[in-house]
């Protein structure tokens, strides 16, 4: 199994269009939403839109558990180093830094490890049974990211 999910990678890089799987390198990834947690004295909102996520297909499994009675698969993967750019809008108030703006941004995420739960279910298509995913959870952790954001106090 671990030699498919390797063997994956040529077909992710240029897409699977039979299927609807677009190129992962650049993934479009559209708008990414981040927001501080409720109660906390920083105000942090950040909408970034256009977003392209480049370094997904330098991925390395670590380790992968399949669970066919419950049609459930665990996957653990590290990515070395991800790259992304977009755009920003962008609303904070830290201590006494109040600013709002936006612009173009640029940045990279280092050690992303990555731990995914994919659920499915079995349906009978042409007297075989086949596995339809119904459903995936991820946890997501990150070593060290950095972000530029152009334009921030041009305003």
């Amino acid at each position: 199994m671990t030699d498919s999910v390797n063997g994956l990678r040529p077909k992710l890089i240029k897409g699977i269009p039979e299927l609807d799987v677009p190129s992962i390198e650049p993934l479009p990834y559209g708008t990414v939403k981040v927001r501080s947690a409720p109660g906390t004295r920083a105000k942090v909102e950040a909408n970034l839109t256009n977003v392209q996520i480049w370094g997904l297909s330098s991925y390395k499994l670590l380790e992968m558990k399949p669970n066919l009675p419950k049609n459930r698969f665990v996957f653990r993967l590290n990515i070395p180093r991800i790259e992304c750019k977009g755009d920003y809008d962008v609303d904070l108030n830290v201590l006494i830094l109040r600013y709002k703006g936006n612009g173009p941004f640029r940045g990279n995420l280092t050690n992303i490890d990555v731990e995914v739960l994919v659920k499915g279910k079995i349906e009978k298509i042409n007297g075989k049974n086949h596995m339809q995913l119904s459903k995936m959870l991820m946890h997501i952790g990150i070593g060290t990211a950095h972000f530029i954001l152009d334009e921030l106090f041009s305003r």
